[in-house]
Parts: structure tokens; sequence; C-alpha cells
């Protein structure tokens, strides 16, 4: 499964976040990230799947309700979404990533 990490892009009063503020935001995500423990309800594991099976787990996820409902609302709703994938190289030269 996924952990999903809420990244505020404003402040509490509604001004966006300075460079320096958002990479502080990211680097308390990346010092998380490899954290272990129950991760909440989330369907942030379908982010990464083909269309067609995630439009049909998404339809079930769905139908079933509970708290992965609402996860998915705030998948939904984001900006942009970032996604951590452990078996990568942190070098894109090295993963087969056109450079």
């Amino acid at each position: 499964g996924g952990r999903l990490f809420r990244v505020p892009l404003r402040t509490g009063g509604g001004r966006p976040l300075s460079p320096p503020e958002l990479q502080g935001q990211f680097q308390k995500v990346l010092e998380q990230k490899g954290e272990r423990g129950t991760p909440p309800e989330t369907p942030a594991v379908l982010t990464a799947g083909d269309r067609c099976p995630w439009a049909r787990a998404r339809a079930l996820l769905v139908a079933g309700g509970g708290p992965s409902v609402a996860a998915l609302g705030v998948l939904e709703d984001a900006p942009f979404v970032v996604a951590f994938d452990p078996s990568l190289n942190g070098d894109p030269s090295q993963n087969g990533d056109p450079p």
C-alpha cells in the first residue's frame, strides 16, 4: 500500500508558500517517507495503475464508502501528485528515463 502526504501550498492566510517554504514542506515528506507504521487507508497505490483497471478499482472503492473515499477526494483535488518509487535510483539517467 501507499502512503498519502498532504502538503500545504498556501499559508493559513492564503499567501502562496515561497520556494524555500515549499522546499521545507517537501523535506518533511522525504524525512517521513521511509518510516514504517500502520498507514491510513488510502487509495494512493491506485495512482500508479493503468487507466481502465484504475477506473474499475475507483468505482469499487467509492461504492464501498469509508475513509478511503475521503482520501480519494484528496488525491483527485490535488493540483499535482508526487510518487516515490523505492525501486528507482535517484539518478534519472540510471532508470532508463530520457535525458
